[in-house]
């Protein structure tokens, strides 16, 4: 419509319409939802795509709120008090591994991962006096679009948040070890790997999961539950101790195939596991 708009005002130079309306006068978003409700095969193409989008803030927030192991987490990020002394820092930092455009294409939809609070019947404030913490979320990876690498997007603390708002950043580099190398890399609260594929041998997980610091929390999702079962092997062999495997009931609704087997379809995020890094013993 714009296209059209320009080259009618090009042609005709007396020409004008009502910003954001089509020749018939009827508002953009007003003919959008009207197509898409007459159109039912169109809207569910939509809902599709934007679960697919949701999908990774929500697993994030449903993950923190009810699977067992992730409560030490959820306290912090709300800012409760804990058996252990609060970090003097400010943030709750998440780390995400291998990164790619699904989860960076628009950082402003991590937002939900945060005003998602109405399951747990969360009010946004803190306990006792403390306030809650900032969510900084670092993307980390060799396929993080170059739109985020090296910047940060910060999204303010609204209604229904129960942090102190967000911060999403992108570092494209070859691998996590690398990453943590780095001198701003910090300390994670918590690791989060979506559909990684630890299994596949060209991708080398091994030196990455290494350096997860001892008893950090990972969360992991996988397409499929086969591929959940040879991860739950594949973590304990590096040093990750399962506390939670189960169905993620905030899996994307589109459906992806198969690029090998004909029969092969899933939908992202379909399984979900918590880890704990294994702490050496002496």
């Amino acid at each position: 419509p714009q296209q059209a708009s320009k080259r009618r005002r090009v042609e005709d130079p007396g020409w004008s319409a009502p910003a954001g309306r089509f020749d018939s006068g009827v508002p953009l978003l007003e003919r959008i939802n009207s197509t898409l409700q007459h159109q039912p095969e169109a809207k569910e193409a939509v809902m599709c795509l934007a679960s697919e989008a949701a999908s990774y803030p929500l697993t994030l927030a449903w993950a923190l709120q009810n699977l067992r192991g992730l409560g030490a987490c959820f306290d912090l990020l709300r800012g409760r008090p804990t058996s252990s002394r609060l970090p003097s820092s400010r943030e709750f930092c998440v780390h995400i591994l291998g990164a790619s455009e699904a989860e960076c294409w628009e950082p402003r939809v991590w937002a939900l991962a945060v005003q998602a609070t109405t399951v747990a019947g969360l009010d946004g404030k803190g306990s006792g006096g403390v306030q809650p913490r900032r969510l900084v979320i670092h993307m980390v990876g060799p396929d993080v679009p170059k739109s985020l690498n090296g910047r940060s997007v910060d999204l303010k603390a609204g209604d229904g948040m129960l942090s102190d708002g967000v911060t999403v950043s992108g570092c494209r580099i070859a691998s996590y070890k690398s990453y943590t190398e780095l001198p701003d890399a910090g300390r994670p609260d918590l690791v989060v790997g979506y559909n990684m594929g630890w299994t596949v041998p060209s991708y080398d997980w091994e030196p990455s999961l290494d350096v997860i610091p001892p008893g950090c929390y990972v969360l992991a999702t996988t397409n499929s539950e086969a591929e959940a079962s040879f991860d739950l092997g594949f973590g304990e062999e590096n040093g990750l101790d399962c506390e939670w495997v189960g169905e993620n009931p905030f899996h994307s609704l589109r459906i992806h195939q198969s690029g090998t087997a004909a029969d092969d379809v899933y939908r992202k995020n379909s399984y979900a596991m918590i880890f704990k890094k294994r702490i050496a013993r002496s």
